[in-house]
């Protein structure tokens, strides 16, 4: 039988195997700045059809947060159609689709749109000017550094590169500034600011036979290598065209959706991973998003787990309480997980579920353990004590195995965390509840 307690743990594996996806690098041949080549078709949502367009402008202004964000991702990665209806739409008039508007033109920024092509649509420009200045004038400091930051092989100058990076797309035009200058320093900068950006793969690919000495330094050491070494490094899937991962490409493009929005405030959960992990993950265990072969066939998969997300996120960019997104999930394994710390260190279960139900512990398959439900269990606070206390050993790794018999005669096996907080299981009961089908809508 399968293991309900597994989603939860494996959400935070799931999260570092995405991260590690993430930053995979893949050397991808060059095509014109702005258009897809017709290998990269797939990446043109909305089926590449025009006449799909206005109903997704339309859908900028819809009051439910899924609706307007899924039509804000997908504008962005429709191509110079959608821009140029854009530039013509009434949609911009308005506050709350002006707002909209300008982050989508910040997403076709990576992926669909150049700044040439941004240049020739001045009410879309007009939107970002402000952060395309701002982005230049960071430029013009950066020119002066002579050397780059080791950790994370960043651009130096710390908040610089922060600010340039928060630009979004916009920053496209201070990273092609950069590339272009003189100073190799600023041409690495330049390179790395573009890592994630589809259109103007050609002319970061210009530096990989860039041999100019550029320094790298750390706290108490420093090297030396090349601009060819900065092209080569940060590229991100938005620049990748394995058709073969495709879904991991979708997802990238989806992250971007609320960077702006800042980071997840933790709270007193300090492990809990990015916002983004959290819906990404949710996809892969609640759809076949990661068999998607086109925009069409991702959206339809993901739909019903998006809706929810942003039902429960309403106008912010996650919801506010992490355990309420997760217990979606777990409701479809048949129960519900909350916990929170213990002030003593101590590892707390209380498990409830159906009248009638029989509970039977295992340690290393040996029973140690029957009664009825609720169980209840505390385990000591000092880990000296732990072997002297039957069931819990206070370690982030260890286990509980907790058999459960029904009074219709069914039964299920679960595993439960022991690991110095307050956990408290509800047992909705003995069957898994169907993952949420595809949505029909495109």
């Amino acid at each position: 039988m399968s293991d309900p307690a597994k989603p939860r743990n494996n959400l935070f594996q799931s999260a570092l195997i995405a991260a590690l996806t993430f930053l995979a690098i893949t050397v991808v041949p060059a095509s014109r700045a702005g258009t897809p080549s017709p290998s990269q078709s797939w990446k043109v949502d909305l089926g590449g059809d025009p006449g799909r367009i206005p109903a997704a402008i339309d859908q900028l202004l819809d009051p439910d947060p899924s609706v307007w964000r899924e039509a804000q991702i997908r504008l962005a990665a429709a191509g110079r159609p959608a821009m140029e209806a854009l530039n013509k739409s009434k949609v911009i008039r308005d506050p709350a689709g002006a707002t909209r508007v300008k982050l989508l033109v910040s997403l076709a920024l990576h992926i669909s749109l150049s700044t040439e092509e941004l240049d020739r649509y001045p009410r879309l420009r007009a939107l970002g000017e402000s952060d395309i200045q701002k982005g230049l004038a960071l430029a013009e400091t950066l020119r002066s550094f002579r050397s780059l930051a080791a950790e994370g092989f960043r651009p130096s100058g710390g908040d610089i590169q922060r600010s340039i990076l928060a630009l979004g797309g916009f920053k496209v035009y201070a990273g092609r500034a950069l590339i272009r200058d003189s100073n190799p320093a600023a041409r690495a900068n330049g390179a790395l600011i573009l890592g994630d950006v589809e259109t103007t793969v050609a002319e970061v690919d210009q530096l990989l036979d860039d041999d100019a000495v550029i320094g790298i330094n750390g706290s108490d050491w420093s090297m030396h290598r090349d601009v060819a070494y900065a092209a080569r490094s940060r590229r991100s899937p938005l620049v990748q065209s394995n058709e073969a991962d495709r879904s991991t490409w979708f997802e990238h493009l989806l992250s971007r959706t609320v960077a702006s929005g800042g980071s997840r405030n933790r709270g007193p959960h300090e492990r809990q991973p990015p916002w983004d992990f959290d819906l990404i993950n949710a996809f892969r265990q609640a759809s076949a998003s990661m068999d998607a072969e086109n925009w069409d066939d991702w959206w339809r998969e993901i739909r019903p787990t998006w809706k929810h997300w942003w039902k429960l996120a309403g106008n912010g960019p996650y919801p506010p309480d992490r355990e309420d997104w997760l217990n979606y999930l777990n409701e479809m394994d048949g129960f519900r997980y909350f916990s929170k710390p213990d002030s003593l260190g101590r590892s707390i279960l209380h498990v409830t579920g159906p009248p009638g139900t029989r509970y039977e512990l295992f340690r290393d398959s040996v029973l140690v353990g029957a009664g009825g439900l609720p169980f209840d269990s505390i385990g000591p606070p000092d880990p000296e004590l732990a072997e002297e206390w039957l069931y819990t050993i206070p370690d982030a790794e260890d286990l509980i195995e907790m058999r459960l018999r029904f009074s219709d005669g069914s039964s299920r096996t679960d595993w439960w965390p022991l690991n110095g907080e307050v956990v408290n299981i509800v047992i909705l009961g003995p069957q898994r509840r169907e993952r949420p089908g595809p949505d029909s809508k495109d």
